[in-house]
């Protein structure tokens, strides 16, 4: 079952969620720096959007496998493309 994105996932969405990931990513960083003591296995991003957390989650976990899991083709799309 699709459920309608809450926030949309337009380009205004899309700049939204970029200036977002910009502001919060030094702080965001130190936590999960902090917080992850041995790299896990398996790193998953619930509705990642454009793929920010995701790549700043693979960065700081070292997991082994990353995966991010959204539910806009849109965003899925501006992930892909941003790799």
């Amino acid at each position: 079952m699709k459920h309608e994105y809450q926030f949309t996932d337009t380009e205004l969405a899309a700049q939204r969620l970029d200036y977002l990931a910009r502001v919060y990513e030094p702080c965001t960083r130190k936590f999960l720096s902090d917080a992850i003591k041995h790299p896990p296995d398996l790193v998953i991003d619930l509705g990642y959007g454009p793929g920010h957390t995701t790549v700043l989650l693979s960065e700081c976990s070292n997991a082994q496998c990353t995966v991010g899991l959204d539910n806009s083709d849109r965003f899925v799309e501006l992930a892909e493309v941003s790799r």
